[in-house]
């Protein structure tokens, strides 16, 4: 029924799950949750408890399974996933028991227990399609969620916040709206990709992925970096140069000075010819020449 993430018996430390690369604001707020489980015997001796339940949202692949893994990883405790696949079943009553029982599991082992795509798990009670099981359901999860205890945090993640029930998205003590990655956790997760795969670019390719990739999530630069890296291996590219191909903008275009960026580190570092960049940037060579100067003078 229910996946355990870490074995139960041995609870995981912050080694056993890769740390998210956040913004500034996600970041201090999640330090700020593992922080009151790090000192929960103070807040309950003072009349306190640490935040019992949290809610993840955001677009796909900005890091809500990854900060799951990471919260209960860094709390020391195990973590209990459940999709929707797990407890929704076609027989009546069946659902809401699955449900139960799941939350009475981690509730026995002290473990996180994690929702993931909740909106799935509980949309709002008077869509007209809905039938009275699954808003038996939804009211079976709102009682859960109200039963949770301290001892470690539930958190469920989102996609489409708009289709939770409001009397859900209230149930949730501390609401984390996850961010697309800003310039400087876009570097922090290009470099972390990189050293995993032991590959060292020069730091201006590097400035110029960052520079034309603004809006993409930590998964889209993950494939991008991938894409990169086996075009390195499989056509004996130089690393850079297979890089700043896989990041050439296409599609909604960066601005001019991104552009300028991005065609100076193609040039310099990437060893492409101006007519190979504007190929990339979609000009002429000439243009492509115009914008690798700019970039340049702009170091």
């Amino acid at each position: 029924m229910t996946r355990s993430a870490t074995t139960a018996s041995a609870p995981s430390d912050s080694a056993d799950a890769p740390s998210p690369v956040l913004t500034a604001t996600d970041r201090t707020v999640i330090d700020g949750i593992v922080r009151e489980y790090d000192q929960r015997e103070r807040l309950l001796a003072s009349g306190l408890h640490p935040t019992r339940t949290v809610l993840l949202s955001g677009p796909p692949g900005v890091g809500k399974s990854m900060t799951m893994r990471s919260i209960a990883a860094r709390v020391g405790r195990p973590l209990i996933l459940i999709e929707p696949t797990d407890v929704i079943g076609s027989l009546l009553g069946e659902s809401a028991r699955s449900l139960s029982a799941a939350f009475t599991a981690a509730r026995e082992q002290g473990a996180v227990l994690g929702l993931d795509e909740i909106d799935a798990l509980a949309k709002r009670r008077d869509d007209v399609y809905d039938v009275g099981e699954f808003k038996r359901f939804v009211s079976t999860l709102l009682v859960e969620l109200d039963r949770w205890p301290d001892q470690a945090p539930l958190i469920a993640a989102t996609n489409h916040l708009d289709l939770l029930d409001p009397a859900l998205e209230r149930r949730f003590e501390v609401h984390v709206r996850l961010g697309l990655p800003d310039e400087e956790a876009r570097v922090r997760i290009l470099r972390q990709l990189l050293s995993d795969l032991s590959l060292a670019p020069s730091s201006g390719t590097i400035d110029a992925i960052v520079a034309v990739t603004e809006g993409a999530t930590g998964a889209s630069l993950t494939g991008l970096v991938h894409r990169g890296a086996r075009r390195a291996v499989l056509d004996d590219l130089p690393l850079d140069r297979a890089l700043l191909t896989a990041a050439a903008p296409n599609g909604a275009q960066p601005d001019r000075r991104a552009r300028a960026r991005f065609a100076a580190a193609a040039r310099d570092n990437g060893g492409l010819t101006t007519r190979a960049i504007g190929e990339l940037l979609d000009c002429s060579h000439t243009a492509a020449r115009r914008l690798a100067e700019a970039g340049a003078a702009s170091v």
